[in-house]
């Protein structure tokens, strides 16, 4: 009789002692964790130098604040934007020109359209903007539809209407630092009133994990310019990157360009320190999180999963908008920069683009990959010259990339893609 009484009392000390051991490993892991990524954030702070981080320069100022989209693009301008990496540092140098309607294109557009135009609309991240390039790829893409007789030909039947198009026309309305949040916005503010027969979103996968952009502008009495920081709305990953904006001589004044280099040091210096913080006085289980994160959310908690669920219904919602819809992966992102700079670190891990399609065609939603017609992307010890060192296209990789659009929408209206031509002949701007 006394067994029976006693063994569920040892039983229950055995689950309490499982309980209290575990959740003291639990606690000892946590606590590990957090001191081993507090020194080296220390360290990261303490070692930070202007040739770790970049910054532009331009001649006039570009981008302006929008509460509809978040920031715009000032019409009508012409910039050079210079690309430091510190002081005398010149990485890299380009000129753009934003139209008329403030998107960036050599091409002026209107609003109203002709039934003879196929209106092609594109939204998208700063691989759509195109801020880094001389020729944005919307631009190419546009002179190489009105080139591609069978396309143009092709069009008029898979058109319910049966309209004979002449032309084709693309607006660019990529914007740099957009995530889906941003998207649903021009969606909603921009895109309707352009009356477009094709919608085309490409996007990497980090777009996914990105909340809402906005601008805050800072004052740098020093440099003589204006400061713009494109910042989240969330707190979880902090400013995303910033502009200079005014006068180029800067870069001939060692002057300016040090107070302009010290304040973007000083810059990334206090979000490091906002990210001690956050180590430091965070609720949540940081191990725990980032192992998620460091195995691209392969098992995901709740608060990734809603990433992917907002990005499946602004899916959605381009879909419902305008049916003729065409979403594309962009799978040149992130580990370019890591290739081209080793010590280059992505601030979160990108969705493979296995786990991309499996959330999204569950809704039915298919996203093409380009890759097919990428000739040289699928070796990634060549992709240096298709990617400048911050992961953005070169002039080349435009082109590359412009191709690959094509070749998809060639495929989205019935026709065969064309073979790929010699990969020299893209280089070229073939």
């Amino acid at each position: 009789m006394s067994y029976f009484k006693t063994a569920p009392n040892s039983t229950k000390r055995k689950l309490l002692l499982l309980l209290i051991v575990s959740v003291a490993v639990l606690f000892s892991a946590e606590a590990m964790y957090r001191c081993f990524k507090y020194y080296e954030m220390v360290d990261v702070r303490e070692n930070i130098s202007a040739s770790k981080y970049q910054y532009w320069v331009n001649d006039k100022r570009v981008i302006i604040n929008d509460p509809a989209i978040g920031h715009r693009l000032a019409p009508n301008t012409d910039a050079t934007l210079f690309h430091f990496a510190g002081p005398g540092q010149t990485l890299s140098k380009n000129s753009l020109h934003i139209n008329n309607m403030g998107h960036v294109s050599r091409k002026d557009k209107a609003v109203q359209k002709d039934d003879l135009t196929y209106r092609i609309v594109v939204v998208g991240d700063s691989y759509t903007a195109c801020l880094t390039n001389d020729f944005p790829w919307t631009d190419t893409l546009e002179d190489s539809l009105n080139s591609d007789a069978v396309f143009l030909g092709a069009l008029s039947t898979s058109e319910a209407s049966g309209k004979s198009f002449k032309k084709v026309e693309v607006f660019n309305l990529g914007q740099a630092g957009a995530g889906f949040p941003n998207f649903e916005m021009i969606l909603n503010a921009d895109v309707a009133r352009l009356e477009p027969n094709l919608v085309i979103l490409p996007f990497p996968g980090m777009d996914i994990v990105r909340d809402r952009v906005f601008l805050e502008t800072v004052t740098l009495n020093e440099a003589g310019v204006e400061g713009i920081i494109f910042k989240r709305a969330t707190k979880d990953f902090g400013a995303c990157g910033s502009m200079i904006q005014g006068d180029s001589t800067i870069v001939d004044d060692p002057n300016r360009l040090k107070a302009l280099n010290d304040w973007s040091t000083e810059r990334n210096r206090q979000y490091i320190n906002m990210e001690l913080d956050r180590i430091l006085f965070s609720t949540e289980l940081l191990s725990y999180r980032d192992l998620l994160f460091a195995l691209n959310m392969k098992f995901m908690k709740t608060k990734s999963r809603n990433y992917y669920s907002e990005a499946t219904r602004v899916l959605h919602a381009f879909k419902n908008a305008h049916s003729n819809t065409l979403f594309i992966y962009v799978p040149i992102v992130g580990e370019v920069a890591a290739f081209n700079d080793p010590s280059y670190k992505q601030p979160y891990s990108l969705p493979e683009y296995h786990d991309i399609i499996k959330y999204v065609m569950v809704d039915g939603l298919r996203v093409e990959n380009p890759i097919t017609f990428l000739p040289k992307i699928k070796n990634l010890s060549v992709l240096g010259h298709l990617c400048k060192n911050d992961g953005h296209f070169t002039n080349t990789g435009a082109r590359h990339f412009s191709y690959a659009v094509h070749q998809l929408i060639r495929t989205h209206v019935g026709l065969n893609a064309v073979v790929p031509p010699d990969e020299k002949e893209i280089d070229n701007g073939g």
